[in-house]
Order: C-alpha cells, then structure tokens, then sequence
C-alpha cells in the first residue's frame, strides 16, 4: 500500500510539473509550434496557441552560383543561390557588371525576401544577343531587415 501511495503522488507531481512548464515542439520546417496548455492566447505575443511561427534562425547563403547556355548568338545565363534564416532579410538585388564596363555594377532585378526560415533556392534567368564574347560578374547584394547590407562572392561566366 504505501508503494501505490508513492507513485500516486510522484504521478501527481509530475502532471503538476509538466502543466506548469508546458512543451514545446519543433518541425523539420524550421518552424514550431507553441503547445503551452493556456486556452486562448499565448500571453507572449497575443498570437493563438498552436500557430505556427518562424524562429528567429540566422541567416546564410548557402550557395551563388551562374552557368549559361546558347542557341546561336542568343545566350542565357541562369543565376541560382540556396539560402536559409530570411525572416532576417528584406530582399535581394541582382547587380550585373560587364567586361566591356568594368567596375560599373548595375542593378538588374529585385527579389524579395520570403520571410522564411526554410531552405530556398533560387533562380533568376537573363538573356543576351551577342555579336562577341564577353565576360558578365554577377553579385547579390543582401539587404536586412534591420538596414545592414551584405554581399555575396561575385561568380562570373564567359559568354
């Protein structure tokens, strides 16, 4: 009797514990999913209980690069980058810069952040008629949402 006694009150306890901590679980997705036993609201943020909300993971490119392909004088270069972290990030700009104007950097597109945590690749596709061949540098410039800038490796391709 007093072994029942004893394990009726550590499982008392234990309920009690957990109750007051509550649990946390976490997704492959980078995201998780707050199951703190509270009905309504977490007091936190006001958002519902058991929404899913990103984690404020830090962000990195993971890879930048460029290849190119022809048909005749009409050529395409496909810029592709993986990233992870972009709650952290505003967006992308795409900056061009050619062999036949070096050290001019022009702006050619803007992509903006997905605000996600999970892993994205990327691809952006530009097109060029050429009479001669020419090299063509391409840079990301990583805008934060904070204001910081960041910049990624320059790749390059000969067309």
């Amino acid at each position: 009797m007093k072994s029942s006694i004893q394990a009726i009150i550590f499982m008392a306890i234990i309920s009690i514990l957990f109750l007051s901590i509550g649990s946390y679980s976490q997704s492959l997705s980078g995201k998780y999913t707050d199951n703190i036993v509270n009905p309504g609201v977490n007091a936190q943020d006001n958002m519902p209980i058991n929404q899913i909300r990103p984690i404020n993971q830090i962000y990195k490119l993971l890879s930048f690069t460029v290849s190119s392909s022809n048909i005749g004088d009409r050529w395409t270069t496909n810029l592709t980058w993986t990233a992870v972290g972009e709650t952290q990030i505003s967006g992308y700009e795409i900056e061009r810069m050619m062999s036949t104007n070096p050290g001019i950097w022009t702006l050619i597109s803007i992509v903006p952040g997905s605000n996600s945590n999970t892993l994205i690749t990327r691809n952006y596709l530009e097109t060029f008629t050429l009479t001669r061949s020419l090299t063509v540098f391409y840079r990301l410039k990583i805008n934060f949402v904070n204001g910081s800038v960041q910049y990624s490796q320059v790749v390059h391709v000969t067309i």
